[in-house]
């Protein structure tokens, strides 16, 4: 197996942690939404389209000599659809706090970001995995109509060990375990015009991915060469801060529920997302 092979198959496993790992979430409006002493219950879904680059380190056990600590790789086209469901608690009359539990799926075509001489492309089809956060609301301030505030989240998905398996030709087979972990970081800074029975909002944000990335491949040769090659690789991915803006709007619901629905833009994608809140009774 030779370098550039390696580097294909840390470029199929890099795809399977991206396409979950950079799903975030609707952000919400940037202010306390439970009173204090209060629960609320929100059912969330989200649909996220974003390019992506990703970078770190591989080493080789087929080449001891060969380490790479500026890989980079492209993520095209990255497309998730998120549900989550969040409970939402009021500390006191400006601050609130939630916990959120749900799943993703994704969709991505995976390139180096350089010529490796292959000229492959991957496409990936990801099923729902395990996600969940936590998160926290705050209200600045009020003037007449408008609200002050931010809102942050951050959001872990940890599926455990995985397994893809391509072919270069019918006699040469590559085969990549990992076993992955991650989180993504939210922010939002922004404000809130209340009118009678509907609200909008909206205000700079950014998010900040890290994650972690063990990896065990074995390519396989049937024809000239035959055997097995294993070889490992060690991947850091970190996602530089990326700045954009989010826009959303609401309306208040019968029995003290409300609804809303946004948009988040960043300088490589975009995510639109909505929600319903629902007040909880709790003895």
């Amino acid at each position: 197996m030779d370098k550039k092979r390696l580097v294909m198959a840390i470029v199929v496993v890099v795809g399977l942690l991206c396409s979950v790992s950079f799903a975030g979430g609707p952000l919400g409006p940037p202010k306390a939404l439970a009173a204090p002493g209060k629960w609320l219950v929100d059912v969330e879904y989200a649909h996220e389209s974003v390019d992506l680059k990703a970078c770190g380190k591989i080493n080789s056990l087929y080449d001891s000599s060969w380490v790479s600590d500026d890989s980079r790789f492209k993520i095209e086209d990255l497309r998730s659809n998120m549900f989550f469901g969040s409970l939402t608690y009021g500390l006191c009359e400006n601050w609130d706090v939630f916990v959120r539990l749900g799943a993703a799926d994704a969709k991505d075509d995976v390139k180096p970001a350089t010529d490796e001489g292959y000229g492959e492309k991957w496409a990936y089809d990801g099923s729902y995995g395990f996600a969940w956060g936590v998160g926290t609301r705050a209200t600045f301030c009020q003037c007449g109509p408008f609200t002050f505030g931010a809102v942050g989240q951050l959001t872990w998905f940890n599926p455990g060990s995985g397994e893809d398996t391509f072919a270069y030709d019918a006699n040469d087979t590559m085969t990549a375990e990992f076993d992955a972990s991650w989180h993504q970081l939210q922010l939002g800074i922004g404000g809130t015009y209340q009118a009678d029975g509907w609200w909008i909002y909206g205000g700079p944000c950014f998010f900040f991915v890290n994650g972690d990335l063990d990896l065990d491949a074995t390519e396989t040769v049937t024809g000239e060469g035959a055997g097995t090659y294993p070889s490992k690789g060690t991947l850091d991915l970190k996602e530089k801060s990326e700045f954009g803006g989010w826009v959303g709007v609401g309306c208040n619901l019968p029995k003290n529920a409300t609804c809303y629905a946004e948009a988040q833009i960043y300088g490589d994608g975009w995510l639109v997302g909505a929600g319903v809140l629902f007040p909880l009774a709790v003895p």
